[in-house]
């Protein structure tokens, strides 16, 4: 298992030459784990983070320099013979090159390019290289960082070019066709949305189909494939995701038969980040055409520009973060004011330091009230209630479930009942009022507790007091859930 951000840190910290001396290595070059050996051979073109240590500190006590490799051009950490752009001090690290021994030794790898680039400002940082003794980094940002901005832009605008050249009839370096509707519905999908399928939709498009006999298909946007995904000819559907589900339906039978498509060539798509192939894909849902559409709504637009802002550490007013918000659907009126889109970035820029980041491969869950209730509902028994309160106390630093419990102790009904809470932080589970929870938690509980065991709901025959104790339970909700628009849902072939 590959080491986290913090192990890693640990070890370019701590790591001696006497670690790594004696280690196997091929032209001083060294994979941390077999592991990342396996990884490098697997992938088509690999990122990674390295470590390059001499065997003895120069004379200021410089030993060590880390950084990171994008290369597309060198297929492997094996491949190459890069020990690190050094411009401050170079002529002493070539010095050192010269003079001592060294070792450069994997760290980690990724098919990522901005996610590499991300965890080497990271780690950086957190080790302060730059003002480190042991290190011949001049600076904590990552040199890579803006150039893989450029070039992630650069793919983005060149899919949305080429397939918007496809679906307007206009040569384009993209292959075209057009498939059985029932052989493109059977070809997994990805999943650039927010939410999965909303069935509303699928059944807006339906009547479109019925009330114009076929014809608002003749428009329609070709549905994009991922080429070659799965391997050779085994392609991803990325786009038509709605239309495709009212088309198979048997009412259509008579109005569907094939539908168009654009491939998504490997070259291009696979050297995208993740977030860059969800935007394209969210791109393709801001266009307009006559039959019932599922926009990009503004939450997704808002997700996609932070995103932007934290993998490349932009403002939020920046011309790019912008520029992306209009490519996915945002009206020039949409972008100022205080319910535009800069300010809502805004926003969650000022909140990013206080919510924490979200774990890989998660999504924040938001407590609506909508999915308060529901959850109530579900989980609620013949003879136990489940509610759910905030730990976030009202202005008069107060917690705000008392009354409800008070009186739910008081109502007759509850006589045999069991009262289950379960607590949010917030409707958007922000790091500070989870952080907050233990000493609110002593306050709370015990309380409740108290209320219930002192709570007279009968006297037995022998005059004994019977309580409410023992019928109060509690626990806390979730923050994070598996990411619900997945892109990837296994490693591309």
């Amino acid at each position: 298992m590959s080491m986290s951000t913090d192990e890693i840190i640990e070890y370019v910290e701590n790591v001696t030459w006497d670690d790594v001396k004696d280690l196997s290595h091929v032209n001083c070059r060294i994979y941390f784990d077999e592991e990342l050996e396996i990884q490098d051979r697997e992938l088509e073109n690999s990122s990674y983070l390295y470590i390059t240590i001499f065997s003895e500190p120069h004379d200021d006590g410089k030993d060590r320099y880390f950084g990171s490799s994008t290369n597309s051009q060198i297929k492997s950490f094996m491949d190459g013979d890069y020990k690190g752009t050094v411009v401050k001090y170079k002529d002493i690290f070539e010095n050192c090159i010269s003079k001592y021994d060294h070792r450069v030794i994997c760290l980690k790898i990724d098919d990522d390019e901005s996610k590499i680039l991300i965890e080497e400002e990271d780690i950086l940082v957190a080790v302060d290289a730059e003002r480190n003794i042991n290190f011949f980094n001049a600076s904590n940002i990552s040199g890579g960082l803006l150039k893989s901005l450029g070039n992630q832009q650069e793919l983005f605008d060149s899919a949305i070019e080429s397939i918007e050249k496809t679906n307007r009839g206009e040569e384009s370096d993209f292959v075209t066709g057009e498939k059985n509707v029932h052989d493109l519905y059977k070809l997994k999908r990805a999943q650039p949305r927010s939410g999965d399928l909303d069935d509303s939709h699928v059944n807006a498009i339906e009547k479109d189909i019925l009330g114009s006999y076929g014809k608002a298909l003749e428009n329609i946007r070709k549905t994009i494939l991922m080429e070659d995904y799965y391997g050779s000819g085994i392609h991803k559907r990325g786009g038509n995701t709605h239309t495709l589900e009212a088309a198979v339906r048997p009412s259509l039978k008579n109005y569907v038969n094939k539908i168009g498509y654009v491939l998504w060539p490997k070259s291009s798509w696979s050297k995208c980040s993740e977030h860059t192939i969800r935007d394209v894909l969210l791109w393709d849902n801001a266009r307009e055409e006559e039959i019932s559409r599922k926009y990009t709504n503004f939450d997704e637009i808002i997700q996609s520009c932070f995103d932007l802002i934290k993998d490349y550490k932009l403002k939020h007013t920046d011309e790019r973060v912008k520029s992306r918000a209009k490519a996915l659907g945002m009206l020039e009126s949409e972008w100022k004011g205080s319910s535009g889109v800069r300010a809502k970035l805004k926003d969650l820029v000022d909140q990013k330091s206080t919510e924490g980041y979200v774990p890989e491969g998660m999504d924040r869950i938001t407590y609506t009230s909508a999915k308060i209730e529901a959850h109530e509902e579900e989980k609620s028994t013949s003879n136990q209630d489940v509610k759910v309160l905030t730990t976030v106390y009202a202005g008069s630093n107060t917690f705000t479930g008392w009354d409800y419990i008070v009186r739910w102790l008081h109502d007759p009904k509850n006589k045999k009942r069991r009262l289950h809470i379960d607590f949010i932080h917030g409707v958007n589970g922000i790091q500070r009022y989870v952080e907050a929870w233990p000493a609110k938690q002593l306050d709370i509980v015990p309380l409740i507790d108290k209320m219930f065991e002192v709570y007279v709901i009968s006297i037995d025959k022998d005059g004994n007091k019977i309580t409410k104790k023992d019928h109060f339970t509690w626990d806390v909700m979730n923050r994070f859930e598996p990411k619900k628009n997945k892109i990837h849902d296994q490693k591309a072939a």
